[in-house]
């Protein structure tokens, strides 16, 4: 994650923690009116607990609980660094 920023002026940043049941399975995350995106920018999910680019832009993403119940997630609105 460190090769993303937020765009200057315009830029946003989200870190959001899921929860549940350890081992319970997947669970959905949807990104939907993100806004103008300019050319050269775009939006980005990371799995901060999994270090894995998960895509990018509005969508689903099925993303696990795993183990812990846990899972860290960044979306940044913004450009690569």
């Amino acid at each position: 994650m460190r090769n993303f920023k937020p765009m200057d002026g315009g830029g946003q940043y989200w870190d959001l923690v899921l929860t549940g049941s350890a081992g319970v399975g997947n669970v959905s995350l949807t990104l939907s009116g993100v806004g103008h995106i300019p050319p050269g920018y775009g939006v980005y999910v990371f799995d901060v607990s999994g270090g894995r680019t998960l895509g990018t832009g509005e969508g689903s993403y099925q993303l696990s609980l795993a183990e812990t119940g846990v899972l860290r997630i960044v979306i940044v609105r913004g450009v690569r660094a």
